[in-house]
């Protein structure tokens, strides 16, 4: 399942009072005549509680300009508790959603035509209203924001294990070098999940799709 490819967007919606978005990497087109398409939305997700009552969204297309704030500000805080649009630039497409003024490459108005509940996610099939190509750089891949987007962990400072090699043959020169090299890997595993249960402590429980952890 991990070798399955995807693109990034900031789906955006309304409930009313305030704009909203999320970060999702499940779209795709189903038809071209007439254009539909299917967006696949965790339940737990705020924007699913929304679009399953207004019937409709913008699916902006993420392109790879855009940085990792713009995931910190869709993916990493709830629409239920904050407004992400707070000092937004914000533009409007004929349905009256926002839609982002830079980062993406292109944007899909949607109007709902049917939803199938897949347990943990809704399936919106929707009918394209308006669409926009804003820019002809390439689309954001889950691929790419992982190798060149998402910030790397930080390990300068951190303590590691020194080996001394005098006066030991090759052969176990080279088993202290492995045995150091695992232990090392094991500790960067330790501190991993330490640090994500300490950023689910303040962010809540995170969500894009099956494969990364962003929240509506």
């Amino acid at each position: 399942m991990f070798k399955i490819g995807y693109g990034l967007y900031v789906v955006t919606s309304n409930d009313g009072e305030k704009d909203n978005g999320l970060i999702v990497n499940t779209v795709t087109q189903l038809t071209d005549n007439p254009n539909r398409v299917a967006v696949n939305i965790n339940k737990a997700n705020y924007s699913h509680h929304v679009i399953k009552k207004t019937g409709v969204m913008n699916v902006n297309c993420l392109s790879v300009e855009a940085p990792f704030e713009v995931f910190k500000t869709f993916g990493f805080q709830s629409g239920r508790l904050v407004d992400k649009f707070a000092g937004y630039q914000t533009l409007r497409s004929d349905n009256g959603l926002v839609f982002l003024p830079k980062y993406i490459n292109a944007f899909m108005s949607l109007k709902v035509e049917q939803y199938v509940d897949l347990d943990t996610h809704g399936m919106f099939i929707c009918t394209v209203t308006e669409a926009r190509v804003m820019s002809d750089k390439e689309t954001m891949t889950y691929t790419y924001y992982q190798k060149n987007v998402k910030p790397k962990p930080q390990t300068e400072g951190k303590k590691g294990f020194v080996v001394s090699f005098a006066d030991t043959s090759t052969k176990e020169m080279s088993c202290r070098m492995t045995l150091s090299v695992r232990f090392a890997n094991m500790e960067w595993r330790i501190l991993s999940r330490y640090r994500e249960k300490e950023e689910s402590k303040k962010f809540g429980s995170f969500f894009m799709s099956e494969h990364s952890y962003f929240i509506s």
